[in-house]
Order: C-alpha cells, then structure tokens, then sequence
C-alpha cells in the first residue's frame, strides 16, 4: 500500500514521494555560503535521492566560457579586412574546422 501510494502522480505528473521529497528539502534549515554544496549534497544522498540526481547533474556543469570564447577567437582570426570576403557558408565552415581540428 506504501509502495502504490508513493507511485501516485500528482495533477502536474510528480510522484507524491518527489513532492515530499520536495517539501522537506524546502523546510530545512538553510546553510551558510562558506560549505561546499557539493559536498553537503553528497552527504544528504540518501535524504533527497531524487533531488540528490538533479544536484549532481547540474552542479557538476563547469562554469567556463572557454568553449565560446575560443570559437569567437578563431572567428576574429577568420575575419579579417585582409581576407578576400568569404561568403557566409565558407565562413561557417572555416570556423567550424577550426573548433573541430
């Protein structure tokens, strides 16, 4: 019966363990900023399961704009007033190349 009632979707599709799940998270008490919330995510795993999968997922994104900073590089280096003025495709291309080499 446990089982059955925790499977029950609510009206927006979350499973009646996820609300809860949801509730009590959002009743805690909140921490500092000086702990790390990776490390206190790893430490709450089995209080917040579900919750616990969307931390590790999200805060393991690394915060860098290295990517697009390096794509903006090339194309500076692929535009330039001493280039014949390539159309749009050989442009694209000769950027996507670059990032791709």
């Amino acid at each position: 019966m446990e089982v059955e009632r925790k499977n029950k979707k609510t009206k927006n599709g979350m499973t009646l363990a996820v609300v809860a799940e949801l509730a009590a998270y959002l009743e805690g008490s909140n921490s500092s900023r000086s702990f790390s919330p990776i490390l206190w995510w790893n430490q709450q795993k089995d209080t917040f399961p579900t919750l616990f999968k969307l931390a590790r997922r999200y805060l393991s994104v690394p915060g860098s704009s290295v990517p697009s900073e390096k794509v903006f590089s090339a194309a500076g280096n692929i535009i330039t007033n001493k280039r014949a003025s390539p159309n749009d495709e050989t442009t694209s291309m000769l950027i996507f190349l670059n990032a791709n080499l």
